[in-house]
């Protein structure tokens, strides 16, 4: 669906109005003797052609003005709303989920999933509610946040954690939504790894991409766990994958899943620095 702005809409009715004022003086100097006055008719088109002019050039300046604070407003909005939903979901919804823990007194073998169920919706909720708090930092602060929730979670598991984190050129990574979504990206890979995989370690990596474009970045995060099976006709399905390609495209960036002998699950994003859009053509590709 075509969509236009304000501003645009006003460009084009300046240039017609341009255009057909200049050839509205052609046909005078054509059609109209210089010595002959001029008919009341011209008269009064010429005034209501000025009058529609000026109208045109005041609405004009008024868009270039009002534009980019009106833009700036509606991010600002569109970030309090954000911070409020956050709020709302953090006292209502995590409320619930504590209450829920604390009715199971003394945890058995019986209760542990149920146990272990919640705790995973609570991790979940508090990475989602900071994602969307969180919209200052880059790529680099994002994940050094997510690793202090993950980190008490994965030493109860008995999940060690490798993390490697190098980054020569911090400005060079994406900010903002581009952020945000690679962010939540990793962290959904960690939950397949904590609900699936039984992996009793999880290495989650980002340096810049040696086999890519000058100025690519690579993400990673792989396990030791019992891994994936793919199909020729399907490949790898299931598990949240939809979500994460769906982030990927958001973040202009490529995904690549990799389970070799369904030991182990290896989920990469390579993606490009702060000021494009990502590799290629923008849009990933699932393997």
């Amino acid at each position: 669906m075509l969509h236009l702005s304000h501003l645009s809409v006003l460009i084009f009715c300046a240039v017609a109005w341009g255009l057909q004022f200049a050839l509205f003086l052609l046909g005078l100097y054509h059609f109209v003797p210089g010595e002959q006055a001029w008919p009341w008719a011209l008269r009064w088109a010429m005034l209501v052609d000025f009058v529609l002019g000026a109208a045109i050039l005041v609405l004009m300046v008024r868009a270039l003005y009002w534009h980019p604070r009106s833009k700036a407003q509606v991010v600002a909005a569109v970030r309090k709303e954000r911070e409020r939903i956050a709020r709302e979901l953090h006292d209502q919804i995590g409320s619930q989920i504590v209450n829920a823990m604390m009715l199971i007194d003394a945890p058995s073998q019986h209760t542990q999933p149920v146990m272990q169920t919640l705790e995973q919706c609570m991790l979940d909720l508090r990475l989602l509610v900071e994602v969307m708090s969180d919209h200052k930092g880059n790529l680099a602060d994002k994940l050094a946040s997510l690793r202090q929730r993950l980190q008490p979670v994965l030493d109860k598991r008995g999940v060690q954690l490798l993390w490697n984190i190098d980054v020569p050129e911090p400005e060079s990574l994406p900010r903002g939504n581009r952020a945000r979504e690679l962010c939540r990206l990793v962290q959904e890979a960690v939950s397949n790894v904590l609900q699936h995989s039984r992996a009793t370690q999880l290495r989650i990596e980002l340096r810049p991409h040696s086999e890519g474009r000058q100025g690519d970045w690579l993400l990673c995060v792989q396990d030791n766990g019992v891994g994936m099976h793919s199909t020729v006709r399907t490949g790898y399905v299931g598990r949240g994958l939809a979500h994460m390609k769906r982030r990927a495209i958001r973040a202009g960036s490529t995904l690549d899943i990799d389970s070799p002998g369904g030991v182990g699950t290896c989920v990469s994003a390579v993606f490009g620095p702060r000021e494009d859009n990502g590799p290629g053509s923008g849009f990933p590709t699932l393997s």
